[in-house]
């Protein structure tokens, strides 16, 4: 057991058999503003933890690299999001998955490793560990009969997908050997 931000990384990384089929990326930090420890916290997490990674996966030639992605650092104004969606990162945490996705496609290419990236809409599904995000606190004040806070004029909205089918984009590309950036929900 490691943690992607743990000193002895590379030497923990280097004990784990050869021929990995898929490295499947889905650790981040996700920051709750836009303080200078988020970013410190996003830039050691996020962006040098995924590096690292990436660079262990080039050394051990690991048959793809799939990493969890969102649609945080597209253009909000443009949905329905399409792969040619303009980026506009508003946060620390925005910034390193766009940062993160960039360095994929460029070590995965020079590298001839197969990657997927997804993109992803909040999840929501079985053990939904986040409980103070919005959609499992509107759900349990329902239940609880009680009042669903909405902030602001009730103009914003959201895109959800559930965990099963995140499993299911995953699983597809897997069985396709499919290699790009995916829209998931």
């Amino acid at each position: 057991k490691t943690d992607i931000t743990d000193k002895g990384l590379d030497d923990k990384l280097d004990e784990i058999r050869d021929n990995i089929d898929i490295i499947l990326h889905m650790a981040a930090f996700l920051s709750s503003g836009n303080d200078i420890l988020d970013w410190s916290h996003n830039i050691n997490v996020n962006i040098i933890g995924t590096h690292k990674l990436l660079k262990w996966a080039a050394r051990k030639k690991v048959g793809a690299f799939y990493f969890i992605s969102s649609y945080i650092h597209l253009n909000p104004k443009f949905q329905p999001f399409s792969l040619s969606s303009d980026f506009m990162p508003a946060s620390p945490y925005a910034l390193s998955k766009l940062a993160n996705e960039l360095e994929i496609i460029d070590i995965c290419k020079s590298n001839k490793i197969r990657y997927a990236i997804f993109r992803l809409p909040s999840i929501y599904g079985p053990h939904h560990v986040r409980h103070w995000t919005v959609l499992p606190c509107m759900i349990r004040s329902a239940f609880l009969n009680k009042i669903i806070a909405v902030f602001g004029e009730g103009s914003r909205t959201m895109n959800f997908v559930h965990s099963n089918d995140v499993y299911s984009a995953i699983s597809k590309a897997a069985e396709k050997d499919a290699t790009g950036i995916f829209h998931v929900g």
